[in-house]
This record gives structure tokens, C-alpha cells and sequence, in this order.
């Protein structure tokens, strides 16, 4: 607003989305308050059928806009949802990449017009703080009557603009922050009984132990809850897609498959504990742990490893700039990514410990890395204990 002009009402526009994808089901969900008084002013809501988080949200935003217009058009607004790659679209006018979410966007940018200039601010807000909007979207999402809008609009008194003493607004668009270029959320497979006996498990498949599967459950609750998850990729092995499976009928996303984020070969250490090693291949060891260049007996080389897992993840984050990418792989490749973030010399690969289905996060600039935790493992039940180091 200029000068010259009061502050008048500001609206909230909270909007979230709800999908399940095994059943082909999505829906979004909107609530509009008055922020000043917390007076709930309209609520809409829709069923979908089979979309991505990211459709139910512009869709709701949509609906949201449009609905704003009918309550209060000279009051400045606020658009709220937990989804940051929609946010990040918005504020940053980023490419989606898909031209049927772009479509979206120009419609959410043509509604957003009507508000005059600098009307619409778009931010995020943790899912977790999101709470009615997302129990409207779960209903829609589960219901079979909402296939088309429903709105309810309360009865709103639009109130006359303060005395001009009143200090002007700030510009809104200072209100939207900064985010990250891309986010990383490395999550090391779950429990498997090669990872619980702490035995090398390079390129062995095998499967989650029941530990495991509620491990990778209590996980995809945390990330839901979080719900800024844009992008799930894993590795080929058992264990890992066996857990982005569980995260993904959870958050309502595809699952990207990235064979080279395997965990390194370990040729005829495969199966044994350290401690096995050791007493049969003293030299090997030694020279394992201080040459990232020599390979196990028959595997592979830490240095080889590296650069395969670096191509991976740099294809990753090029594919999906701008969102947040939950990535399930193993240990090593963990340690490698935070090395790399780190600038770290490859001894700190033997300097690190990752529990079974811990969470390590890590912001990815056009400058450099940005490592923001470290075997993050509060999402788990205390009394379910700590995994080893191989698998």
C-alpha cells in the first residue's frame, strides 16, 4: 500500500492437500480467516480422484483465490500451504517442468491478479501448523460425495479501513523468505538382519526385519507430518525400495529408482562382521580403510564408489531443482554425500556413525552444501536400539 493509504484487513488463505496413491485418491482442502480476529470466514474443500500433492495443492489455491474474491477483495492476502515446491513456484516463478502444473500456476497467478499489486503473498507453513486445512483435504480425500467444490462461506462484514495515522504496510513480498535450492533428506535403510548382526551387506539384497518395517513406518509419519517432501528416489536393493515403498503409500508420491546409489561392493568381506575381516584380511584392511583407491578382495573401491554416487545425486538434484528429495539408500553413500558437503578428506567416512533409518538432511546451493543434521533418529522409538554401520 502507499503511503496515503490505511491497513486495511488481512486475509489467510490455508490450503493443503491429501493424496493416496494406492487407491487413486486425492483432495485438497482450504480454510480462509480473518488474521487479525482468527474468525473463520469460508472453508472449501474437493475430491480429485488419482493427482500428485503438488495438482491438489494448485487446486487448491485456486479455489482458494476465487473464494478470497468473494469476501474481500481490497483486503491484502496471504496464501499458507505446507507444500514448498508449490510455494517455491509461486514466489520464484520457477518452471514446474510439467505443463499441466504449469497450466495450474497460471491459473493461481491470473486469480491472484484480481487482489491489485503486491495483494498475494505466498509462504509456507509446516504441515504440522497446517492442521485444518489438511483435515479438510483428508476428508475430501476419502469421501466420495465431494467430487466437485464444496464451499461454505460464513457471513462476512467487510470492516472500513483505519484512520490514515495509521503506519503503512510493509511491502508483502519482503515477507516471503529465501528457501534452499534443493533439500536432501538421506534416509539409510531400516533394520535387516545383515545390518542387525552388523555384518557387511554391500550388494546383498535382503529384507526389512519387523524392527524394520516399523522403523521405516515411524519415518514416513515424521515426513508426512513435516510435509514438504516433494520427490522420493532409493536404490535398487531389497531393503531400500522395500522402505521408499512404505514412505511412498504414505505421502502419496511415485518412487524414483537410482540403481547407482548402492552401497559399495565388498566382493569377499560380503556377510562377515568387521571383526571377521580383520582376523582374515589384516593387510587388506589396513590398506581398505587408509587408500580409498584399494578395493575389498573382489569389490569395490571407495573412490569408485564415490564418483558413481556423486553422478547420482548431482542427477537427482538437477532433475528436481527447487524441492525436497527424500533419498533412501545405505551408509556409505550417506557418509559420501556429507563428505562431499563437508569438503572432508575420506578419512571422515570412518569418522561417522548412521543408525537404521536415521535421517541426515543437506542443503544443496548453486555455491556449495550446506549439511543441516546428522543421523537424526527422534522419529524413533527409544526402546528399538541402533543399527550398525554396514547395509
Amino acid at each position: 500500500m502507499g503511503c496515503g493509504q490505511a491497513m486495511g484487513r488481512r486475509i489467510v488463505v490455508e490450503v493443503s492437500g491429501y493424496t493416496r496413491a494406492a487407491e487413486g485418491a486425492a483432495g485438497y482442502g482450504v480454510a480462509i480467516v480473518d488474521e487479525a480476529t482468527g474468525e473463520l470466514m469460508a472453508e472449501a474443500a474437493e475430491g480429485i480422484g488419482a493427482a500428485t500433492m503438488a495438482v491438489a495443492v494448485y487446486r487448491g489455491v485456486c479455489t482458494g483465490l476465487l473464494t478470497a474474491t468473494s469476501t474481500d477483495t481490497a483486503a491484502a492476502l496471504e496464501v499458507r500451504t505446507d507444500c514448498r515446491s508449490v510455494v517455491e513456484e509461486l514466489t520464484r516463478r520457477a518452471d514446474t517442468g510439467d505443463p499441466s502444473v504449469q497450466a495450474l500456476r497460471d491459473e493461481v497467478m491470473h486469480a491472484a491478479a484480481s487482489f491489485g499489486p503486491g495483494g498475494v503473498v505466498f509462504s509456507w507453513v509446516p504441515r504440522d501448523r497446517n492442521e485444518r486445512a489438511v483435515e479438510m483435504a483428508r476428508l475430501a480425500c476419502d469421501s466420495n460425495d465431494w467430487e466437485r467444490p464444496w464451499v461454505r462461506t460464513a457471513t462476512v462484514e467487510v470492516p472500513q479501513a483505519e484512520p490514515e495515522s495509521q503506519p503503512p504496510a510493509e511491502p508483502l513480498q519482503a515477507l516471503v523468505p529465501p528457501m534452499p535450492s534443493t533439500t536432501l533428506l538421506l534416509v539409510r535403510t531400516a533394520e535387516t538382519l545383515m545390518s542387525r548382526e552388523r555384518r557387511f551387506a554391500g550388494d546383498q539384497d535382503g529384507d526389512l526385519t519387523d524392527d524394520g518395517v516399523a522403523q521405516a513406518r515411524a519415518l514416513a509419519s515424521q515426513l508426512f507430518i513435516r510435509g514438504d517432501v516433494d520427490v522420493i528416489a532409493c536404490s535398487d536393493l531389497r531393503p531400500a525400495t522395500a522402505m521408499a515403498q512404505i514412505l511412498a503409500e504414505v505421502l502419496g508420491l511415485a518412487v524414483v529408482t537410482v540403481p547407482d546409489l548402492r552401497e559399495p561392493g565388498y566382493g569377499e568381506w560380503e556377510g562377515l562382521t568387521f571383526t571377521e575381516v580383520q582376523a582374515a584380511w589384516p593387510d587388506e584392511v589396513f590398506q581398505w580403510t587408509a587408500d580409498p583407491h584399494t578395493p575389498p578382495p573382489g569389490g569395490e573401491s571407495l573412490a569408485a564408489a564415490q564418483a558413481r554416487i556423486e553422478a547420482a545425486v548431482d542427477t537427482l538434484v538437477e532433475r528436481f531443482p527447487h524441492r525436497t528429495i527424500a533419498v533412501v539408500t545405505h551408509v556409505t553413500p550417506i557418509k559420501m554425500v556429507v563428505r562431499r558437503a563437508l569438503e572432508a578428506a575420506s578419512v571422515a567416512l570412518h569418522r561417522m556413525h548412521l543408525d537404521a533409518a536415521s535421517l541426515t538432511e543437506i542443503d544443496v546451493h548453486s555455491e556449495g552444501a550446506v549439511v543441516r543434521s546428522l543421523n537424526d533418529t527422534r522419529h524413533l522409538d527409544p526402546a528399538a536400539g541402533t543399527s550398525p554401520q554396514t547395509g
